[in-house]
């Protein structure tokens, strides 16, 4: 394109119209499409000033977490690129190989995605449940685990005063397999527990009546059923049980997570959690579901059963960034020599202006 632009004369000025026009004609195209579906369409309008997209607030902590979460999302697309230099001049070192695309092995894929802030407190997060799969490291909800001024740094701003209570914090455990050791955990703390599984067999009884409740409701990027299952977007949910904020997300479903954090729209964000624990799964996605090895049901993602490329992660993850997630923990699964799963934690550091 840019040795069209630069030639000279009238073929030149031809191509240079065609070289501008065609962007346009294409995003006008994108943008009837859009309108036709029904889906709408933000176009930038100089003549009015808009509130920024996302803000933050000015405590000390806030304001260093956003600056640390600003670079590491303006960096991503350098370190990624510098990451897959690396990796592939060691693979080739001068052989005659044929060229390929070469991936980071094991949980170097995940090396772009360290913690990159503290906990309001200054230290680092907490192992909350058991030493194996069911525990996960959080930063401290309120003055039980740190202090008034960490509780308001952990809650929306719309939250009431009461949450900076313990007794009255808010999880969402998503993905249950019938195994509740986070759950115990938390409920453990004082805090008011909602599981989803719409796969678990049967409706388990509750934990503790009046604080856990078990939903036989998935997470989705959209609200559908499929096969007598019902999947809803997590906005859908927080409305569903009327919260308008909630403490702490547990995701871990096998793979699905890419799709339902594909659903997490910043404009539909302001009771999004404070903190979310997160498995992230790389390959053989699905696995101990109905979908795993079952082409039939592949319809609902472009890439299963396949090694997630370095590039796709960092969408992942850039996409959390710019919901305003940063990441505080990142723990390698052990059990796997291959890097196949790492749990992360993230802690909400900026929210959409309009919440």
């Amino acid at each position: 394109m840019d040795r069209l632009i630069v030639r000279r004369g009238k073929r030149g000025s031809v191509l240079l119209a065609v070289a501008v026009t065609l962007p346009a004609l294409l995003l006008l195209a994108g943008i009837n499409q859009h309108l036709h579906s029904g889906q709408h369409v933000h176009l930038p309008d100089g003549r009015r000033r808009t509130k920024p997209l996302r803000v933050t607030d000015q405590t000390e902590w806030h304001v260093n977490a956003t600056n640390a979460l600003a670079e590491w999302r303006s960096a991503l697309l350098g370190n990624m690129l510098d990451l897959y230099k690396r990796t592939e001049a060691a693979a080739y070192n001068g052989s005659d190989t044929p060229i390929v695309r070469i991936e980071p092995a094991g949980f170097n894929r995940y090396a772009l995605f360290d913690a990159i802030v503290l906990c309001p407190d200054g230290g680092p997060p907490r192992r909350v449940g058991s030493d194996g799969d069911g525990g996960k490291w959080l930063c401290p909800l309120d003055a039980g685990l740190g202090n008034e001024t960490q509780a308001a740094a952990l809650v929306p701003a719309d939250a009431p005063p009461a949450t900076r209570n313990q007794s009255s914090c808010i999880v969402y455990s998503v993905g249950s397999n019938n195994q509740f050791d986070f759950e115990e955990a938390m409920l453990k703390l004082g805090c008011s527990v909602h599981t989803f599984d719409c796969f678990s067999p049967g409706t388990p009884a509750s934990l503790m009546e009046g604080r856990h409740f078990f939903h036989r409701v998935c997470l989705g990027h959209v609200n559908y059923e499929k096969d007598g299952r019902v999947f809803q977007t997590l906005d859908t949910v927080l409305k569903a049980n009327n919260h308008s904020y909630v403490d702490i997300l547990k995701i871990d479903i096998e793979g699905y997570e890419f799709e339902v954090l594909s659903g997490f729209h910043l404009l539909d964000s302001c009771a999004f959690p404070a903190q979310i624990s997160i498995e992230l799964h790389y390959h053989h996605l699905y696995m101990m579901t109905p979908h795993e090895m079952n082409r039939n049901h592949w319809d609902n993602m472009l890439w299963p059963m396949h090694e997630l490329s370095l590039a796709e992660l960092v969408a992942v993850f850039g996409h959390l960034a710019d919901l305003g997630y940063a990441a505080t923990s990142r723990e390698d699964n052990p059990m796997s020599v291959e890097g196949c799963c790492v749990e992360y934690s993230f802690i909400r550091v900026e929210r959409p202006a309009h919440c």
